[in-house]
């Protein structure tokens, strides 16, 4: 068994929503063998009523929980009580309305049961890897000061320097100056570096010009 890629925190933790006791069971051996810490619930209330969840981890995630609870529909609620927690969905009855449907409520993969050991350490590894490349970013953005820190965020949204300057209350000029320290420490070559490095921490690209 290949050991997953570890995202270099404390805490890490996988949480693995399914009522199906056998397939959580599994799911939770295979990765503890594999060397990390996992969490088990029958349902989305009984992960919700936890009083402390890990700040860096994966939400594995049943499409059918029961009856009456629908997965899909429990992601924003999931994403409001663990929002740095990315979700991977897993169903038995997957089609592309499905997946689509998902992925717009926030999850960021899709796993069809029955689903290979191999399939779910891929799906994964993309997951951590994104995490570990948002907490590289995390680090980088760390080196700004706050004033920095929003001159960027506002440049990044697509803003002109005047009207930054206009939005923070300062000069065009310092704008221009904040600038030139934003990517000379965070060692960028482009704006679009900076654009890529924003997204990554959460901001929505910037609006095409028409």
């Amino acid at each position: 068994m290949t050991k997953l890629p570890f995202v270099g925190v404390d805490g890490f933790v996988l949480y693995i929503i399914d009522d199906e006791p056998d397939l959580r069971l599994a799911v939770a051996d295979y990765l503890s063998v594999a060397g990390y810490k996992c969490e088990t619930f029958p349902g989305v209330d009984e992960f919700l009523a936890q009083d402390n969840i890990a700040k860096q981890g994966c939400l594995i995630l049943d499409v059918m929980l029961g009856p009456a609870t629908d997965g899909i529909e429990a992601i924003p609620a999931l994403r409001t009580r663990a929002p740095g927690l990315p979700i991977v969905i897993m169903t038995a009855h997957g089609d592309i309305s499905m997946a689509i449907r998902a992925m717009r409520m926030g999850a960021v993969d899709f796993l069809e049961k029955p689903f290979t050991m191999e399939r779910l350490t891929e799906a994964l590894e993309r997951v951590l890897e994104r995490q570990r490349a948002v907490l590289e970013a995390q680090q980088r953005v760390a080196r700004l000061t706050g004033r920095e820190q929003e001159v960027m965020h506002a440049l990044a949204r697509g803003l002109s320097n005047k009207e930054v300057a206009a939005e923070i209350g300062i000069s065009p000029r310092t704008v221009e100056v904040y600038r030139a320290a934003i990517m000379m420490k965070l060692h960028l070559q482009s704006f679009a570096d900076l654009v890529r490095l924003a997204i990554l921490l959460g901001d929505d690209p910037p609006t095409p010009v028409a």
